[in-house]
């Protein structure tokens, strides 16, 4: 990623892209402020992958890029980001 050789959607990641991009956009709306289910009931709306979401999914996804947005914030550098 860093080498700019594959794009971000061919990237093999343990959860899917277009989750987590709305994810990330979404905490500066209120995503960070709705619970679990309400959070997999917002995505159940708006993810155009039209599928159900599972809490513990979206709960695990949030919390790691909440995590890494802190990281990123507090001026943490690359080699000290939690790799999962």
């Amino acid at each position: 990623m860093l080498t700019g050789r594959k794009p971000l959607g061919g990237l093999k990641l343990k959860f899917k892209y277009d989750h987590f991009v709305l994810m990330v956009q979404g905490l500066d709306f209120g995503l960070d402020k709705l619970n679990e289910l309400e959070l997999a009931a917002c995505l159940n709306e708006i993810c155009p992958c039209a599928q159900r979401h599972s809490v513990e999914y979206l709960k695990k996804l949030r919390a790691l890029i909440q995590k890494t947005c802190k990281a990123l914030v507090s001026g943490a550098d690359r080699t000290s980001w939690p790799i999962e």
